[in-house]
């Protein structure tokens, strides 16, 4: 199923509308009062689709009209425009005047504007003018006339309007994820349409992922091919992702996944990006700022035997340090957690002495234990290598003093500094949208969102995969994205404990 949500819209569940004038067009509401589906009904008929009628005998009520109609909203909300606009015009050609006849044709009109039928929108609204004078529609048929007439060149220059794919899961584990980053999302097409000069409106079109890689190719096929978006957000997983980026390829639409970290999401496509470093190109980046910035030659590394995420890591680290011609001192997989206190039982206290610095790539559940379990064991062995580290490393207000003793350097993919006042701006509007502060998910939303849509703003004329690869480096309120050296992101921050404090080092 795909909806094209409006950016009035609290849910990628519901398409939400307002009692008020709806900017089609443009995906803004004049008024910002978002109700949900259960309530759409009767808050439409009540505020939107009354004619005003003298006395209730001269605009009769029409029981199969009202069904009809019903009907025709029902499809209108899940985006089949299509039949929306025959369900609508079944009310207003087949029934005698009733007071659904106007609101039918006005709806019609938005059906036909969702299809890019712009002539035949202008042609049924002047209609509407020349039936209905004193309607209580006249201004809104006005308008639909006017946005038609900019689309065919009858009026200022046509705007166009670009429609951003949106695949994430409605349901089961995952429909919190989808709330926070969604919400993200609708205030970073917010912010863009509310751009001054803004000559690239953006509309969402979201389309249920599901809970399986089946389910999510299909709502890409969806996206790709009968909604036409020019770029799609998700789906979340790997798995989902990796089976949805042949659909993307196939179809030459650009793709962005999120969250998804495993390597082979985006190996080898031209058009599907990941926006979340690969966990083995962690390690990578890891290995390059210790050659190249810390200026480290002898290192080591110990990672957890049975943790796909710390042994990747290690890996990537390997790798890269291989490409460059150099040596590890030593590579050691520890084969119990409990390792992490006793490393002189895998590598010699010798080789450990030798190090300049030795990565520890620490990953899961009781990551911040291990990792103080690591530098206890280097204090008693009096080993002062540098140590480095990844995200797990991250704010540990605990592990502060022994971590600064060893200098400890990591890759972090995510860090919110000293709020800008665009930050500061993302944040009051979130709790006015979401009522709570935002999550890493919300601001990965809003980051990733912006990102893709600055550069199709800004590169027109440009392939957007192209426009990818050929934009500088991007800093976000919270993420940074780099796709230069390819299709997945290679932009993290790296931090430093020093004193007891993290420092950002780059």
């Amino acid at each position: 199923m795909t909806a094209t949500i409006m950016t009035g819209s609290t849910s990628p569940q519901q398409n939400v509308w307002t009692c008020g004038r709806v900017d089609v067009w443009k995906g803004r509401t004049r008024k910002d009062r978002p109700y949900a589906r259960p309530v759409l009904l009767a808050l439409f008929f009540a505020a939107l689709m009354l004619v005003r009628p003298a006395t209730a005998q001269e605009v009769p009520v029409n029981a199969e009209a009202e069904s009809v109609f019903t009907q025709a909203l029902e499809a209108f909300d899940e985006g089949d425009y299509g039949m929306a606009y025959r369900r609508f015009r079944l009310v207003y050609r087949t029934y005698p005047l009733n007071r659904k006849t106007t609101a039918s044709v006005i709806m019609a009109g938005k059906a036909l504007f969702r299809q890019a039928e712009y002539r035949r929108v202008a042609e049924l609204m002047e209609d509407f003018l020349q039936r209905f004078p004193t309607s209580g529609y006249v201004e809104e048929a006005r308008r639909l006339a006017g946005l038609a007439r900019q689309q065919t060149g009858g009026g200022t220059a046509a705007v166009e309007v670009a429609d951003l794919g949106i695949v994430l899961p409605l349901g089961g584990d995952e429909k919190n994820i989808t709330q926070a980053l969604f919400n993200g999302i609708r205030l970073a097409v917010e912010a863009h349409n509310a751009e001054a000069g803004q000559t690239r409106p953006v509309r969402m079109v979201f389309a249920d992922s599901g809970a399986d890689p089946v389910d999510a190719s299909q709502a890409v096929a969806d996206l790709a091919g009968a909604q036409g978006a020019e770029v799609i957000f998700g789906p979340l997983f790997s798995n989902q992702a990796r089976a949805a980026a042949e659909v993307a390829e196939r179809n030459g639409v650009v793709m962005m996944a999120p969250l998804a970290t495993d390597e082979d999401v985006a190996e080898e496509r031209r058009y599907v990006f990941q926006a979340n470093p690969s966990i083995m190109l962690r390690g990578r980046l890891m290995a390059r700022f210790a050659l190249d910035v810390l200026g480290h030659d002898d290192l080591g590394v110990f990672a957890q035997l049975g943790n796909s995420i710390s042994e990747r890591m290690a890996e990537g680290f390997q790798q890269e340090m291989r490409e460059r011609g150099q040596d590890l001192l030593f590579y050691q997989l520890i084969p119990a957690a409990s390792g992490w206190s006793q490393l002189d039982r895998y590598a010699s206290e010798e080789l450990l002495r030798r190090a300049d610095a030795i990565y520890l790539p620490v990953s899961g559940n009781n990551a911040a234990s291990h990792i103080g379990s690591a530098l206890e064991s280097l204090d008693r062995l009096e080993i002062d290598a540098q140590v480095l580290g990844n995200s797990e490393w991250h704010d540990q207000e605990r592990l502060a003093r022994p971590a600064s003793r060893h200098e400890a350097v990591y890759t972090n993919d995510f860090f919110v500094g000293t709020p800008t006042p665009e930050t500061q701006r993302f944040i009051e509007r979130y709790r006015a949208l979401a009522g709570s502060n935002p999550d890493h998910l919300a601001y990965t939303g809003y980051d990733v969102a912006r990102y893709l849509l600055s550069l199709l703003a800004a590169t027109p004329d440009l392939p957007l995969r192209e426009a990818i690869h050929a934009a500088p480096p991007y800093q976000g309120l919270a993420l940074r994205l780099d796709f230069r050296e390819g299709n997945v992101n290679t932009a993290m921050y790296f931090h430093r404990y020093r004193n007891s404090n993290i420092e950002l080092i780059r």
